[in-house]
């Protein structure tokens, strides 16, 4: 009996993946809008000492157009300690971006992107983050699909860089499968995830989503709770995704360990939030997947008689995993070294993922 309760998350979990990997190879390489609107579009950033970080920013914004137009920056400082926004305005003057830098009265993420939200005059806002480099085709892909009817939100494609480390690499690959996993559902047309670097917004319905309160409680999230709060109000077909490599957000693995704690933490903490459907449901087939795998080492330590289960189900995990990362990393360039962590991480994944799920739930965190 414990066998059966065992395979039946592992078999839910990869029928999952297989369909996902299938809707997602007939969906790649997906056709930009022939027909865009000009749209006017505002780009808001939330930092926090990010001077380090910030240059690269501005350098990368400063290749952005809109259908041939300059574009707006409001850049939000949270209080920083480090100089940001000093760093910020000078690579402006610098590079000839049209940067507005603003100063929350309050702390936090919140705090910061509602301030933004009272300098944007535009029906659009479009999202990064301090530390990320958009590719210059970024935001003209985004407000290209935001022209289709009826778009609300638009979503875009984010690459973690491999970094120089195997700590970073390790980073690099296991975040492989978040971003496939956001294609794949923007596949079946259903998105359950959303990255905060990478999207646009209608103005309008942003603001709405912060009158009702989409994000009070928690100090992340502010991406994956507007999703569910669209997906709620206005429907899954409000919502667009970009996969197109030209259209790339870039980001860094995290430094350190210590960093890299804080900041799965936060993602984790805010699965207390979700009350969509379609999220939870995936949510809560990975998980059941990873806790089903943890139980089977635990078992197989106390009983020979669970020996034997193991291999068939880290085999079934994999045989689940592996096409649709091959699939997205043929997509996104990054499949030669995908390959060579992919075992490793099969086997550490279950742990990692069962350990910062309960501690995420317990521990309250910050975003900075």
């Amino acid at each position: 009996m414990m066998n059966l309760w065992l395979m039946l998350p592992l078999a839910v979990y990869a029928v999952m993946l297989w369909w996902f990997t299938a809707a997602l190879w007939r969906y790649l390489p997906a056709p930009s809008a022939a027909r865009a609107t000009p749209l006017d579009v505002t780009v808001v950033v939330a930092a926090r000492n990010e001077a380090h970080a910030v240059d690269a920013l501005i350098e990368s914004l400063a290749m952005q157009t809109v259908f041939g137009n300059q574009i707006q920056v409001v850049l939000a400082d949270d209080h920083s300690t480090d100089g940001t926004a000093v760093k910020a305005l000078e690579a402006a003057r610098r590079h000839g971006v049209n940067l507005r830098v603003v100063s929350p009265v309050g702390r936090g993420k919140r705090a910061a992107l509602d301030e933004a939200l009272d300098h944007a005059t535009t029906p659009w806002l479009a999202f990064t983050d301090a530390d990320c480099r958009p590719a210059h085709g970024w935001l003209n892909a985004l407000m290209q699909r935001a022209s289709k009817p009826n778009t609300r939100l638009v979503l875009g494609q984010v690459c973690m860089t491999r970094g120089n480390t195997l700590f970073q690499q390790l980073q690099s690959v296991e975040y492989q499968s978040i971003a496939a996993i956001t294609a794949a559902s923007a596949a079946v047309g259903s998105v359950v995830m959303a990255n905060g670097a990478s999207m646009a917004v209608q103005t309008d319905v942003y603001r709405q989503a912060v009158a009702a309160g989409y994000q009070k409680r928690f100090a992340s999230g502010d991406d994956m709770f507007l999703l569910q709060y669209i997906r709620r109000h206005m429907g899954s077909r409000a919502i667009g995704y970009v996969p197109h490599n030209e259209a790339v957000v870039f980001i860094d693995p995290e430094p350190t360990l210590h960093q890299f704690v804080r900041q799965r933490l936060r993602w984790v903490s805010k699965a207390g939030g979700y009350t969509d459907v379609a999220i939870l449901t995936v949510a809560a087939v990975t998980s059941l997947a990873s806790l089903a795998l943890v139980v089977a080492v635990v078992a197989a330590f106390t009983s020979f008689a669970t020996w034997h289960l193991l291999p068939a189900l880290f085999i079934l995990k994999a045989t689940a995993d592996l096409p649709l990362l091959l699939l997205w990393s043929s997509h996104t360039g990054q499949q030669r070294y995908l390959l060579f962590w992919f075992a490793p991480l099969q086997l550490l994944y279950p742990f990692y993922a069962v350990g910062f799920g309960l501690t995420g739930m317990i521990l309250k965190t910050r975003w900075r």
